[in-house]
């Protein structure tokens, strides 16, 4: 931290132009036209694929073997895959639940974009295709729905790479629990089809599943959880995770961010103390991925961040532990700020 200081700040101006000359912010947006939702199937379960030829099989075998007593729809969109998914998925075309729909590759967001344009389903599930689904997820995570009348209803996962456990999450059986005790992932978890009526993934930016956490844990009015493992998340070393923190990519962590924030306005969310501690989180993590970034573009994004503090939550009520977090932003001190984050 030898060269980090609080000296030669950009200007408001002069931060979007050296952000967007690295990185042009996108014209994106999560929200569309409200879509009818019909009740035809329980759940649809959608599977965005791109060149899975490794995992696919276990990926698909790991839903059609689930025993559940519930109508479902498996809907695969072959993102313009160039390995033999394609000809493996063909191979379970005959199975009466399964659709299969082939695109021209466009994104992860694009392809499950694809699956939210009929809401055919009570519920919605996300499958990547590298992942797997827990015994019994389905019939789990279903009942629990109907017997609650959840929103949304998360199981636990467990991360393996090379076929070992490496880690996981459990979560304990709770109704009525707040959006931060949620995951921010789209997938382990069913969600009412009704909360993507006017919600897609914007196409074009890195860290689409933002989403998640700002819009569709805003709109949900019941939230449970299920201790069962539902879900098994498949480590990819070349995974974006891992792989963006040198890529100039990394910078749309900021501009969704910025997104979030004008489309929960837009849709007139109501505020909480969720969003500003869902806020500062971000800060942090977005801190994280561009700390491989030049100064010159850190301090863009610090100057961004603290705009976002001033015109959404100058006056908010937020957790104690965010003090000197606030105070470094509004106080313009980059090398404070900077030092929090790196340590947070």
């Amino acid at each position: 931290m030898r060269n980090v200081n609080s000296k030669d700040m950009p200007t408001e101006s002069k931060a979007e132009d050296v952000l967007n000359k690295v990185d042009p912010k996108s014209t994106s947006t999560s929200i569309v036209r409200t879509k009818s939702v019909s009740r035809k199937y329980d759940l649809k379960i959608i599977i965005p694929v791109y060149n899975s030829e490794q995992y696919i099989q276990e990926c698909l075998n790991s839903v059609i073997n689930q025993k559940n007593t519930y109508k479902i729809k498996i809907q695969i969109i072959n993102d313009g895959s160039t390995d033999k998914s394609a000809d493996i998925i063909s191979k379970y075309s005959k199975d009466t639940r399964i659709e299969i729909i082939s695109q021209k590759n466009s994104g992860f967001s694009e392809a499950r974009n694809t699956g939210l344009k009929k809401l055919e389903s009570n519920y919605i599930m996300f499958l990547d295709s590298d992942d797997i689904l827990g015994a019994n997820s389905i019939q789990n995570l279903l009942d629990k729905a109907y017997e609650t009348n959840s929103d949304i209803v998360e199981g636990s996962f467990i991360r393996t790479r090379k076929n070992k456990l490496i880690s996981g999450i459990s979560h304990k059986n709770m109704e009525d629990v707040d959006g931060d005790v949620l995951f921010g992932f789209p997938w382990g978890k069913i969600i009412k089809s009704s909360l993507f009526s006017e919600i897609q993934f914007p196409v074009g930016l890195w860290y689409e599943d933002t989403i998640i956490s700002y819009l569709i844990y805003s709109l949900s009015k019941k939230n449970t959880t299920i201790s069962d493992v539902v879900y098994v998340y498949r480590y990819n070393p070349l995974g974006i995770t891992v792989l963006s923190k040198n890529n100039i990519k990394c910078i749309d962590t900021l501009w969704i961010t910025e997104l979030m924030l004008e489309e929960i306005h837009i849709l007139k969310l109501k505020g909480s103390d969720r969003i500003v501690n869902l806020f500062f989180n971000q800060v942090i993590l977005n801190f994280r991925r561009t700390q491989n970034m030049n100064n010159e573009v850190k301090k863009a994004i610090f100057v961004r961040t603290r705009l976002l503090l001033q015109k959404y939550f100058l006056n908010s009520s937020f957790d104690k532990k965010f003090d000197v977090l606030n105070d470094a932003l509004l106080e313009n001190n980059f090398k404070l700020y900077y030092i929090i984050c790196a340590l947070s």
